[in-house]
């Protein structure tokens, strides 16, 4: 593939080979002629001189900015990410927190109207005994210690 070509073309591919194959070579640079533009002989991704006329530099930093606007996308990404289930998280336990206190209330009106059923039928108990012992005692003659 010729320098022209390779100057032409604007692929990502060729654009880092001929930024990392410009890092390894010295001063291999066109000297036929300064309009020629040679990718090869950039000596590093910052080189803008008048051999090459800045193609290096633009090629690798294009590349290189591709690079940084992938990697800001993919950590926004992953931190818009984990914000929303952190958020889902948070609102999952206030619900859980909350139906467990409205079970618990609940719960505790109900032990609460048990016991409360629980005494009232004992006490309908020991009292239907104690006026079935009166009306025994009424009938049976010693009624003077009954009291109404």
């Amino acid at each position: 593939m010729s320098s022209s070509s390779r100057s032409s073309s604007s692929s990502h591919g060729i654009c880092s080979s001929s930024c990392s194959s410009s890092r390894n070579s010295s001063s291999r640079s066109s000297s036929s002629s300064s309009s020629s533009i040679s990718i090869i002989g950039c000596s590093s991704d910052r080189d803008s001189s008048s051999t090459n006329h800045g193609v290096c530099s633009s090629c690798c930093s294009s590349s290189s900015r591709v690079i940084v606007v992938i990697v800001v996308v993919v950590v926004v990404v992953v931190v818009v990410v984990v914000v929303v289930v952190v958020v889902v998280v948070v609102v999952v336990v206030e619900i859980v927190v909350v139906v467990v206190k409205v079970v618990a209330a609940a719960l505790v009106v109900i032990v609460v109207l048990l016991v409360l059923v629980v005494v009232v039928k004992l006490l309908k108990y020991y009292r239907g005994i104690k006026l079935a012992v009166d009306r025994t005692r009424l009938f049976s003659g010693k009624a003077q210690n009954v009291c109404p």
